[in-house]
Formats: structure tokens, C-alpha cells, sequence
């Protein structure tokens, strides 16, 4: 009885409390910062969000709209690491789409990874067979695994999270001009997707849907080269803002000076991959703004 009555015993005590008060009070922080992270994480998805991924000279650009995703293109070979990278940094395990406009490598580049590793529920093809091995490769692992692969069809239509995809042209000539456009709509934003798009499949668009034609948010074709946005289909789109995916120093010289001028022209805002890197848009329906500023 008289070691339970000691100054020693007391003051061991009194550390075991402090340490025990310690950790109850850390444990209630931590409760308190996995709530806020969740509130954080909720209040993320909702919306659309939309990340033109720095893939260097390629495309690839996920749209996620509460919860579900579509990824169109996935880049060059040369950027697998940073496909994946950033892709599981955005916390993506599945995709729920997966739309390639076009076969050149610089846009399916990493199908295969993409097949592999984040499981598409739906795979659209562009209308262009392509001839290229690799390209052939990943049309013949698409058929092994059993996955669900549609070719896109202009007019043909589909959702994801509340957002509303349409494609406006597919297939309308060999190469750039055989890619896909696919337009989407959140609310009352809308993104237009454009591929490599060139001058002609323009001139088809403007043909076509010119209605269809006008955007908050165009991804510039053809990585800002000037084969590419005519003053007519700019003039028609008039986006508030547009997004050029293009390696930095790249041997091409893009994007052309004669592409910005004509886009600053509307007073669009340019934002450009080989500048800022991966760039981040969001709409909450109303309004879409640029989280990379």
C-alpha cells in the first residue's frame, strides 16, 4: 500500500493521464480532419470537372461529372508514367468511359495501359479503322478481355453523371478529319471536343450543326496548329475559353501564332498545357472556371 501512496506512483499518474488526455484529443483532430477530407472529397464531385492532362505533345482529357468519368485519348507512349501518375493522383480506379477520336499514336498512345489498369466500362472507337500495329493490338485486347466497344457514330448520344455527350461529327474523312467531335453539356456549360479536327471537318461542322457549335470551353484542335480553327468555326464556337494540349519546345512550333491571334481576336482566354501543365476546369452548372489559375 505504501508504493500506490508515493510521490513516485503520484506523479506516474499524473504522466499516464496527460498521455491518455493526449491521445483522446488527437484521436478526436484526427476524426475531425477524415470528416472534413470527405466534405472535401463530396463537395468535389460534384459537378463537372474537367482536366486537360499534361501528356506532353498528345491529348488526353478526363471529364468527371458526380462521380462517373469519361476519358478522351490517353496520350503518347512517351507519357505513360505521367498518364498514370496523374490519373491515380485524381484518385480514378474505373472509368466509366473511355472515347479514342482518332488512331495516331499521339492519342491512343496508351490504350492498352488504360484497358489494363482502369477498367473501362464502355470503349468508343473512332470510325477510322486505323493500320498501325499497336492501334491493332488494342482493338484485339478490347475483343480478348470482353469489353463493351461501340464505334461513334455522328448523332450518336450518352451520359455520365448528369452530364449529356453528343457526337456531332465522326468519320467524315481520312486522319484528323476522320476523328471524332464530341460535345458535352452540363447544365448550361458546354465543352466542345474537337480531336485534330482540321479545316475541312470544320466546314462539315459549320454545314452540318452550326447550332451545336457554340461552347464555353473549346479544346482547340489539332494541339493549336494552323490547319486548324478557321475564323469561321471560332467565330461560331466563340468559346469563352480554350485549352491546347502540346509538348513543351515541341519540333513543331506549335501552337501557331496565327491560332492565338484568332482566338484572342473573340477575347477568349488561352490556356496551354505546355505552359501550365495539366490544366483544371470546373462547372457547376451555371458557370465553368479555370482552377489552374
Amino acid at each position: 500500500m505504501t508504493f500506490f501512496t508515493s510521490p513516485s506512483f503520484a506523479r506516474t499518474r499524473r504522466i499516464v493521464l496527460r498521455v491518455l488526455a493526449l491521445l483522446l484529443l488527437l484521436s478526436c483532430f484526427v476524426r475531425v480532419g477524415v470528416a472534413a477530407v470527405s466534405r472535401r472529397r463530396a463537395q468535389k464531385a460534384e459537378g463537372l470537372s474537367l482536366y486537360v492532362l499534361d501528356v506532353g505533345q498528345g491529348d488526353a482529357i478526363l471529364l468527371r461529372a458526380n462521380g462517373e468519368t469519361l476519358l478522351v485519348d490517353c496520350g503518347p507512349f512517351s507519357a505513360e508514367s505521367q498518364l498514370r501518375v496523374i490519373l491515380h493522383d485524381l484518385g480514378v480506379q474505373k472509368l466509366d468511359y473511355f472515347l479514342v477520336t482518332h488512331p495516331h499514336e499521339d492519342h491512343y498512345g496508351n490504350a492498352r495501359t488504360v484497358l489494363s489498369e482502369f477498367t473501362p466500362g464502355q470503349v468508343i472507337l473512332p470510325a477510322e479503322t486505323g493500320s498501325e500495329e499497336a492501334y491493332l493490338l488494342f482493338v484485339s485486347e478490347l475483343k480478348q478481355k470482353g469489353t463493351t466497344a461501340v464505334t461513334a457514330q455522328t448523332g450518336m448520344c450518352f451520359s455520365f453523371g448528369g452530364a449529356e455527350a453528343e457526337v456531332l461529327l465522326s468519320g467524315f474523312g481520312q486522319g484528323n478529319n476522320g476523328g471524332t467531335v464530341l460535345c458535352v453539356t452540363y447544365g448550361e456549360t458546354t465543352v466542345l471536343l474537337t480531336g485534330d479536327l482540321e479545316k475541312e471537318g470544320e466546314a462539315a461542322l459549320l454545314s452540318s450543326c452550326p447550332q451545336k457549335l457554340s461552347c464555353d470551353f473549346l479544346k482547340v484542335g489539332h494541339h493549336g496548329s494552323d490547319s486548324s480553327g478557321s475564323p469561321e468555326f471560332l467565330a461560331a464556337a466563340a468559346p469563352r475559353m480554350a485549352a491546347i494540349s502540346c509538348g513543351a519546345g515541341n519540333s513543331y512550333g506549335l501552337p501557331d501564332v496565327g491560332t492565338l491571334s484568332r482566338l484572342s481576336a473573340l477575347e477568349c482566354r488561352i490556356y496551354r498545357t505546355d505552359l501550365s501543365g495539366t490544366l483544371i476546369f470546373y462547372s457547376d452548372g451555371r458557370t465553368l472556371t479555370c482552377r489552374s489559375e
